[in-house]
């Protein structure tokens, strides 16, 4: 299948790196079938690829000094950007897919709270991670609903989202911990799986994420020749 990618969003800039809409209609090949549009599938893919994180940074248009933002990641390299297309597709076309000038990746990024309140939440509510991304989205999942309250532009609710953020992902940043020395951050949940099978579309999407697939070839000098294995390996299963 051929994929024509064209996009008109506005540059996005993140941590110092600059990103370009995709608009100019290149060409890139792929080939998929209909189990990119099942639910599970994006499930899985979302367990090897996706992030969710919390951005908190200084604001002085900000009435508590600091601007929130949730986000919705995931990134791949260019190669693949029609898989991000269609993942795009799936959630309705929310979001953005840009791209940093100066790396050879693409990246689809959801920030807009309404869109992650009505597209990706119900999404992962109904067909949930089944990896330890699982605790990051739960806890991410804290902090959209306190800012869909409005408590973001509070002090204490402010206070509480840095609370829970420093147990997703890397936690807190130095600046954030120097500036919030007194918060009393929450403890990190455990992880605890499932004994529940895993739906063979989640199993397709994690692989496709996290898999490899490759042919290992070892020398025996006492035999002619040698010996080719053939070696799948999946990063990160449960």
């Amino acid at each position: 299948m051929t994929c024509f990618i064209k996009k008109n969003n506005l540059n996005i800039q993140d941590k110092g790196n600059i990103y370009e809409p995709w608009e100019k209609g290149r060409e890139f090949t792929l080939i998929t079938n209909v189990l990119k549009f099942r639910p599970w599938y994006i499930t899985g893919f979302t367990d090897a690829e996706g992030c969710f994180n919390m951005i908190v940074s200084k604001s002085t248009s900000a009435s508590v000094g600091y601007r929130v933002q949730a986000r919705f990641i995931i990134e791949l390299h260019i190669k693949d950007i029609a898989l991000l297309e269609m993942i795009n597709t799936y959630f309705g076309g929310i979001g953005k897919i840009t791209i940093p000038i100066k790396r050879k990746s693409a990246r689809f990024t959801v920030v807009n709270l309404k869109e992650i309140v009505n597209k990706i939440i119900p999404h992962f509510e109904k067909y949930p991670l089944q990896s330890v991304k699982k605790i990051d989205y739960e806890l991410w999942k804290e902090c959209v609903n306190l800012m869909a309250d409005g408590k973001h532009l509070t002090k204490e609710g402010l206070e509480q989202i840095i609370s829970i953020k420093a147990a997703i992902n890397l936690g807190l940043s130095d600046q954030l911990k120097e500036a919030f020395p007194q918060n009393r951050n929450i403890v990190r949940p455990l992880y605890i799986s499932s004994n529940e099978l895993l739906h063979p579309d989640w199993v397709t999407g994690f692989i496709e994420g996290d898999g490899s697939f490759n042919i290992r070839l070892v020398y025996q000098p006492k035999r002619v020749g040698v010996i080719s294995l053939l070696s799948p390996s999946i990063i990160g299963l449960r």
